[in-house]
């Protein structure tokens, strides 16, 4: 089996058990690992899949923090729901731009059909819009560097 074959085998494996941060690690790492990661319809799925069932979670908790936060009355509780919210909102954020990496330097090239140009692109807007949700204060750098 190679590198490529054992990476797509964990990621397919990991996908089952609904382990998907080591989802994104063996994914991540199949593209990593090639010198041309262009990625078989298969592969871009399990990308696609490993990234969203890892950051929707983290999404949801971030909404019922911010509920929970803007909800509570008591001033230590308050102070301690904002630091794990801080601390989820810098985890989203990492997760996007871990992302928005990725397909930017790897896998957006000249030699792409249109459906998957249109696939990583959608893709690059989903978790900028993901970044907006939460608030942070670089989204709009980071959008005027798209135009």
């Amino acid at each position: 089996m190679n590198t490529r074959e054992y990476h797509k085998t964990k990621a397919k494996l990991y996908d089952h058990l609904d382990m998907f941060p080591n989802m994104v690690e063996s994914i991540s790492q199949l593209i990593s690992s090639e010198n041309d990661p262009k990625l078989s319809t298969e592969e871009r799925n399990l990308f696609s899949v490993a990234f969203k069932n890892t950051i929707d979670p983290m999404r949801t908790a971030f909404r019922q923090l911010s509920r929970l936060r803007d909800t509570n009355t008591e001033e230590v509780t308050c102070e301690i729901i904002s630091e794990v919210l801080n601390q989820q909102k810098e985890e989203i954020v990492k997760i996007c731009n871990k992302i928005s990496d990725i397909v930017r330097t790897l896998l957006l090239n000249d030699q792409l059909t249109d459906e998957n140009r249109v696939f990583y692109c959608k893709m690059i807007g989903d978790y900028l819009r993901y970044k907006a949700e939460l608030k942070t204060e670089d989204y709009p750098r980071t959008l005027h560097g798209l135009s």
